[in-house]
């Protein structure tokens, strides 16, 4: 009866660990998808701001990159890494519509990430 026990409250364990993880993934993925789409939209009325928004962006992504790559796929991930790059370029050469361009991109598979890990009861199962 022990050992019933203990798989239980592991396994409430785990699945509470899961839970919260999806919670603070999809946090961050929307804080980025949010900033990114207001950058886009900024890139034409105050490009400072917009440039502040996409650096803020990007230092968010650096910082939890490496833990979201150990709980999703990795394509997106390395998608986003590789438009991160065409952005500085595109804030270097100050070409605005690829700015604007790239930052909805990203945010887009932002938005795609989030939806894809959000903890649905049948994902549950």
């Amino acid at each position: 009866m022990k050992k019933l026990w203990a798989g239980i409250l592991i396994l409430a364990i785990l699945l509470g660990v899961g839970i919260l993880t999806s919670a603070v993934m999809q946090h961050n993925h929307r804080a980025l998808s949010r900033d990114l789409k207001q950058a886009a939209v900024l890139a034409h009325i105050d490009w400072h701001q917009a440039k502040k928004l996409a650096d803020a962006a990007r230092a968010a992504w650096e910082n939890q990159h490496y833990w979201v790559a150990s709980l999703v796929d990795h394509e997106p991930l390395e998608e986003i890494n590789s438009l991160f790059d065409q952005l500085a370029l595109c804030i270097r050469d100050r070409d605005l519509e690829d700015f604007a361009a790239v930052c909805a991109r990203i945010a887009s598979i932002a938005d795609m990430l989030e939806e894809a890990n959000v903890p649905y009861w049948w994902n549950l199962l």
